[in-house]
């Protein structure tokens, strides 16, 4: 059985394949399969993929379900204990799985380990620097003081009990599903920060990673709600939660204003509650509701 099982999902992305694969290959931790999930490209991509001479990466092909399904199923394939996850046009630097599986085995309780990221607009990384490996405790209280970084579709390995305990990803959600699955992952158990650099954020889409994570997410903020209504949390807990709820619904109010619906960028700021860490952003992004600024 390998050490880790690299799940990535796959649709559409011929002009990143090559190069992904190759940031796997070249990890100095060298026991690994990566599955590669194919959700019904069109393009070059799975050929790409399979024209690949390593006995560790496979390609599976189905249908189109969508990114959730797809990660789901490669969980479902995955012979090791421990899921790290890449996205097809995003890339590691060597040492991410050796450091990452390092922190793991020293931390039994931790579910997970995320490492810092690399964008363009953030060559040194968008999450702070330290030196040594941070336990995280409460995430959604960290997430949230970090601006909603931190666990991300490609700098994260987990627990494959902890992620089928959560109930892994969304099915049939298309914003924010990976979010989503981290916020409930991160109930089950700490995880760990690694602040190295080590996974880099290559799309060519517009904008940061920052304020692709602002979008909109009503399925994450309906989940941690659930999890809040269940009971059972301790009320630090409790309060980093319903915290990143309305952070979510300051976000989404935010979204809202950028895109000139005010009346329903009101409404979703009724939702958010104001407290000592959210009272900065939340009169700002309260002001760009009102004048549209």
């Amino acid at each position: 059985m390998p050490r880790v099982s690299i799940v990535m999902p796959l649709y559409n992305k011929a002009a990143y394949i090559e190069r992904t694969i190759a940031s796997v290959l070249q990890q100095t931790e060298e026991d690994f399969e990566l599955l590669i999930i194919d959700d019904g490209s069109t393009d070059a991509g799975p050929a790409l993929a399979r024209s690949v001479a390593d006995p560790r990466v496979r390609v599976f092909g189905f249908p189109n379900g969508g990114v959730s399904l797809a990660r789901n199923r490669g969980i479902g394939l995955a012979s090791s204990s421990l899921i790290a996850f890449l996205d097809a046009d995003d890339s590691w630097e060597p040492r991410f799985l050796a450091d990452a599986l390092r922190e793991l085995d020293a931390n039994e309780a931790a579910v997970a380990v995320f490492c810092n990221i690399v964008e363009a607009q953030a060559p040194e990384g968008s999450l702070p620097r330290a030196k040594n490996a941070v336990l995280i405790d409460d995430y959604p209280a960290w997430f949230v003081a970090h601006k909603g970084l931190g666990l991300w579709s490609s700098n994260t390995v987990a627990r494959k009990e902890a992620l089928m305990a959560c109930g892994l990803f969304p099915v049939g959600v298309h914003n924010g599903e990976d979010t989503d699955t981290w916020l409930r992952l991160s109930f089950q158990g700490p995880v760990i920060y690694l602040p190295r650099p080590w996974a880099r954020y290559n799309s060519d889409d517009e904008g940061s990673l920052s304020k692709r994570y602002k979008a909109v997410r009503p399925h994450a903020i309906a989940s941690l709600e659930a999890i809040i209504g269940v009971g059972g949390l301790s009320a630090s807990k409790a309060r980093s939660a319903r915290r990143a709820v309305s952070y979510f619904w300051i976000a989404y109010a935010t979204a809202l204003a950028q895109a000139g619906e005010r009346s329903e960028s009101f409404k979703a700021l009724r939702h958010a509650r104001p407290s000592p860490l959210l009272s900065r952003p939340f009169f700002r992004w309260a002001y760009a509701a009102l004048t549209g600024s």
